[in-house]
């Protein structure tokens, strides 16, 4: 084997396995813009978290993780659907009102808490610093709760991308099935868009829980 054979084999060697590490790594591993979002039900403690369910509220710990968030603003927005429509969009936390809620770190947290009780929903967005305000709907008679559920589902984290919206939760009535069975999960978990939720599972209304990211000192206009 001469010189130039030894050394073209030599480099499609590094080259093969270079490309085997790319190719091995964790595909839901954030990227450049890319971060990671889990989320945590409860509080932890388990007879708080009944006594919550009780009452039936929900609180969810939601947490992002990746440089991209440094420097962001974000917002949060509740989109109420009626019969398969969107009706209306109300916004639940707008952080680029003032520069105080600006992400300073590659790390946001915040708590979501839930209410469906008496035919009303309650929401709030809560961080160590501040709180959102509160929305209060109407929910639709129904002999089955509202629940919230999250996209994330059994996976340990979910990777979304600062340049582009994406939700969070959805807070739904049971899909019904023939034999009166019913089923959030089946819901929420689908491979469907959540923006059709309502003719695909015929649910008469629910609400969609959108964030997105800005960048510092750009607001968003309210779709």
């Amino acid at each position: 084997m001469n010189r130039v054979t030894a050394t073209t084999l030599l480099l499609s060697t590094i080259f093969a396995f270079l490309a085997q590490m790319i190719l091995g790594q964790d595909k839901n591993r954030p990227g450049e813009g890319g971060i990671e979002l889990r989320i945590k039900p409860g509080t932890g403690e388990e007879a708080i978290d009944h006594l919550l369910r009780f009452e039936n509220i929900y609180m969810e710990s939601v947490e992002f993780r990746g440089e991209a968030l440094r420097g962001a603003d974000y917002q949060l927005l509740v989109k109420e659907y009626k019969g398969g429509k969107l009706v209306g969009t109300e916004m639940l936390f707008d952080g680029t009102e003032a520069a105080i809620f600006r992400i300073k770190e590659d790390k946001l947290s915040f708590r979501l808490m839930c209410k469906t009780q008496d035919e009303k929903l309650r929401l709030q967005m809560s961080s160590p610093r501040f709180s959102s305000r509160r929305l209060k709907h109407d929910l639709m008679p129904s002999q089955q709760d509202y629940v919230l559920k999250d996209f994330v589902g059994s996976k340990p984290f979910q990777t979304v991308s600062v340049a582009h919206s994406f939700y969070l939760y959805a807070i739904v009535p049971p899909t019904i099935h023939p034999d009166g069975s019913g089923s959030y999960c089946e819901v929420a978990q689908s491979n469907f868009s959540p923006e059709e939720f309502g003719s695909k599972f015929n649910l008469p209304h629910y609400f969609l829980i959108e964030m997105r990211f800005v960048a510092g000192d750009k607001k968003a206009a309210m779709p």
